[in-house]
C-alpha cells in the first residue's frame, strides 16, 4: 500500500491507494491463464463466461460509483474523478490503483484481447468511459442510466455489439434512503425500489445482449451514512427509531436485489443478475487490520470513498465475483489491504451465476 507523500516543491499530498504489481496478478492467476485454449470458441452462454471472455465493463450509480471525492492530491476540490473509480477506473494501471478493470486489463494483455469501457480523468463527460453513474441519484435514475449506457456502448464501433460479453455494475440505494440519511424527501418504499431497479435491468436485457449484470448488495448504514457519527463520536446518529427505520430499509433494498435475481426473469443465456453481498455483514464504520477506526477508507467527508477505499472496494468485489450464488462472502475483511487479489485457477475461473453454481 502506498504510503502518504509529499512534494518538497509544494504541499501536495499524495492520496493513499492500494496497488498490486503485475506480476502478482498474473502469478495468481497462472494456472487459469495457463489453462487458456487459443482455438476454444467463444462462448454461446453466460454460465460459460471467464474473465478473458469479457470486452465491454459498464457501471451504473450514483456518487460512489463515479468516484465522487476520490482524489489524488488531499485538498484537490474537483468533485469526481472516473479515473479512479472502483469499477471502471483506469487513470493509473493495476501497480498504481486496484480497480476492477484494471485487474481485467491484465487478463486482457495476457490474452491479446480488447477491453472497453475503462474511465479516466475528472468530471463527466466521454473520459468516464461506460461508467455513467451520475453523483446524487436514486433507483429511479436507473433506467435513464441504462439508456444511455446501450447508446454509448453502440457508439463504439470496434465493439461487436451482439457478439461481446459485457459485465457492467450496479450499485444504487444510498440516496433512497431519503431523509433517513443526508438528504431532506422521504425515502422510498422497498417496492417502488425494486421496480426501478427492475425497469432498468429490463431495458439491458432487451437492448445490450450478452450481459451480466452484477448488483452490489445494499451495505447496511453504519459503513456508509453513519460512518461520520461513528468515527466522530463513538456512536451511531440520531435515535434508536430512526436507526431501526434506517437499518430496516437497507434490509429492504438489499432483499429486493436478491429477490430479483432469484425470480428468474433476467436469467437466460444471453444475460443474468448476480447479486454481490461482499460488506452486507459489515455493522459498523470502516476498521484496519489493527482493529481501529480510520479514516483513510473515506473522503473528507466521512461518508465517500477515497481512492484507498475504491481500492479496497474493488479487492472484495473481485472475489465475489467468482464466489458461488449462495456461498458468497458477506463480511469481507475489508481491512485487509495486502497486496494480494483472489486467486483463479483452471478449475475456478468462470464468473459466478445463479446457473454455473448449480453445477
Amino acid at each position: 500500500m502506498e504510503e502518504l507523500s509529499s512534494s518538497s516543491e509544494a504541499v501536495k499530498i499524495q492520496a493513499q491507494t492500494l496497488a498490486i504489481s503485475k506480476s502478482s496478478v498474473k502469478s495468481g492467476m497462472q494456472k487459469y491463464l495457463e489453462s487458456i485454449d487459443p482455438k476454444e470458441p467463444y462462448p454461446e452462454d453466460v454460465n460459460s463466461v471467464k474473465p478473458h471472455h469479457i470486452r465491454v465493463i459498464g457501471a451504473m450509480g450514483d456518487s460512489l460509483t463515479i468516484g465522487s471525492r476520490a482524489q489524488n492530491i488531499l485538498d484537490d476540490t474537483r468533485t469526481q474523478y472516473p479515473g479512479n473509480a472502483y469499477f471502471t477506473g483506469m487513470d493509473a494501471e493495476v501497480d498504481g490503483h486496484l480497480t476492477i478493470y484494471n485487474i481485467f486489463r491484465v487478463i486482457a494483455e495476457e490474452t491479446g484481447n480488447k477491453l472497453y469501457g475503462g474511465s479516466t480523468g475528472v468530471g463527466y463527460g466521454d473520459n468516464a468511459g461506460f461508467d455513467v453513474a451520475i453523483g446524487g441519484m436514486k433507483s429511479d435514475d436507473i433506467l435513464r442510466q441504462a439508456q444511455v449506457l446501450v447508446q454509448k456502448i453502440k457508439a463504439v464501433k470496434e465493439i461487436d455489439f451482439e457478439k461481446d460479453w459485457k459485465l457492467v455494475s450496479l450499485w444504487i440505494g444510498t440516496n433512497d434512503v431519503g431523509d433517513l440519511g443526508y438528504r431532506n424527501e422521504p425515502p422510498i418504499p422497498v417496492d417502488q425500489y425494486k421496480a426501478y431497479i427492475k425497469k432498468g435491468i429490463s431495458y439491458l436485457k432487451e437492448n445490450l445482449p450478452r450481459t451480466i449484470v452484477t448488483v452490489i448488495a445494499m451495505f447496511p448504514p453504519q459503513l456508509l451514512q453513519e460512518a461520520h457519527s461513528i468515527m466522530t463520536t463513538g456512536h451511531r446518529p440520531d435515535s434508536e427509531e430512526r436507526q431501526k427505520q434506517r437499518d430496516e430499509l437497507s434490509d429492504g433494498y438489499r432483499n429486493a436485489s436478491y429477490e430479483i435475481q432469484n425470480e428468474g426473469k433476467f436469467n437466460d443465456k444471453n444475460f443474468t443478475v448476480v447479486v454481490q453481498p461482499f460488506a452486507t455483514e459489515y455493522t459498523d464504520a470502516y476498521v484496519d487490520q489493527q482493529g481501529h477506526y480510520n479514516s483513510a477508507f473515506y473522503a473528507v467527508d466521512l461518508f465517500h470513498l477515497s481512492k484507498l477505499g475504491h481500492a479496497i472496494l474493488a479487492k472484495h468485489y473481485w472475489q465475489n465475483l467468482f464466489e458461488p450464488v449462495g456461498e458468497k462472502t458477506k463480511k469481507a475483511d475489508l481491512g485487509d489491504t495486502s497486496e494480494h487479489i483472489f486467486e483463479l485457477d483452471d478449475h475456478n475461473s468462470f464468473i459466478k451465476t445463479v446457473g454455473n453454481s448449480k453445477q
